[in-house]
């Protein structure tokens, strides 16, 4: 199985939702995401579109029952879909449920609803 490690940010001016790399600041925050463009690397420069996010998210790996690509941060009948630190992996912190954690992949499928951004 492939890992693919992607971000979603939301722009600063429009809080459109944009896709692509994170840059971070000396803390580790996510502050911009880089769409890459034609040729990744060009002279030992990164060549892409740099947009300034907030509340940037990572891809979790697992596809909704849609099709749609689930992130952090995105909303489901179960709960909201979170990164838990402590416990490495993404999970959901339930609504309904006296879990107040259940890892993600035991509660797939799940169709996403929106996201709390």
């Amino acid at each position: 199985m492939k890992n693919i490690v992607k971000f979603r940010g939301f722009k600063k001016s429009t809080n459109e939702a944009i896709y692509g790399s994170p840059i971070c600041d000396d803390k580790g925050i996510v502050f911009a995401i880089c769409q890459q463009m034609t040729s990744p690397v060009e002279n030992g420069v990164i060549s892409g579109w740099v947009f300034w996010v907030k509340d940037a998210t990572q891809f979790t790996g697992f596809i909704d029952t849609n099709g749609k690509e689930i992130y952090a941060g995105d909303t489901t009948e179960e709960g909201e879909v979170i990164y838990h630190s402590e416990y490495g992996g993404f999970f959901i912190k339930t609504k309904n449920c006296t879990e107040d954690y259940l890892p993600l992949y035991d509660v797939l499928p799940v169709t996403v609803t929106g996201n709390i951004f």
